[in-house]
């Protein structure tokens, strides 16, 4: 697993970062019905790969009150919120009254540090989301931001903007191609009883070779969008929104 090239943080990492934040929840439930069928939002924070069967799973239970409800992707990735759009016209009883759309990123930097945990390394300042239809984007940004989330900002060119703007087909998908050689090596190492302390990010970020075949795909990801109209920023441009990270390369 990718987990094992990775490795684990070092306790005394997240020991000292720790900041404990009290919470009211209402409710907690593995009942889908219970939770989705009266929420105003319901926030989908799963990988891509889940969106389309939580989607089918939920979407009986949708729409039946009078209000509007939205469906918030975190993230959606590439077109999520299109595919959210087409199971909800195809199996919702009123679609009409079920918006989704999606975020191009998810809001916190997390990472998994034991096979059933997880540590948030960190909050993003800068989160594009966007509705379909576009018109309930605003007010779906104004109802987040409100309660939840500050972050979150309207993609004025809608999903189009935050597909396109899905980074993580570069830090991410791309990455794993790229450096498929080496995360096989360190699994190797760590199988034998190697102690890699080096995080994985951090040792492909100084590969010359990595660098610049993720540069290339960042590249080819602004063009294609720039074919459609749309102005994505460089994954650079996306590191400073996002984190306040300066830099002239990827490296």
């Amino acid at each position: 697993s990718l987990y094992e090239s990775v490795g684990p943080i070092p306790e005394e990492f997240y020991s000292k970062n720790l900041v404990s934040i009290p919470a009211n929840v209402h409710e907690v439930t593995s009942d889908l019905e219970k939770a989705v069928s009266n929420a105003d939002l319901v926030m989908v924070a799963l990988p891509a790969t889940a969106h389309k069967s939580i989607l089918e799973s939920m979407v009986p239970y949708l729409g039946k009150n009078e209000k509007v409800q939205y469906i918030l992707l975190n993230p959606g990735r590439t077109f999520g919120a299109l595919l959210a759009r087409r199971i909800i016209d195809e199996q919702c009883p009123s679609p009409e009254r079920v918006i989704p759309a999606e975020a191009s990123t998810f809001v916190y930097t997390s990472r998994r540090f034991s096979e059933n945990s997880a540590i948030i390394l960190g909050v993003k300042d800068h989160v594009d989301i966007a509705a379909i239809p576009h018109t309930e984007t605003s007010e779906l940004v104004k109802k987040i931001r409100k309660t939840i989330y500050p972050q979150f900002v309207k993609a004025d060119e809608g999903v189009l903007y935050t597909t396109g703007n899905n980074i993580a087909v570069i830090f991410h998908a791309a990455l794993m191609v790229v450096g498929a050689q080496t995360i096989m090596d360190r699994i190797r190492l760590r199988r034998k009883g190697f102690d890699i302390r080096t995080d994985y990010y951090t040792y492909m970020a100084t590969n010359g070779f990595v660098v610049a075949e993720l540069e290339a795909i960042d590249e080819e990801r602004i063009k294609i969008f720039e074919k459609l109209g749309i102005k994505v920023p460089s994954a650079n441009e996306w590191l400073h929104a996002s984190y306040g990270s300066y830099g002239t390369t990827l490296k």
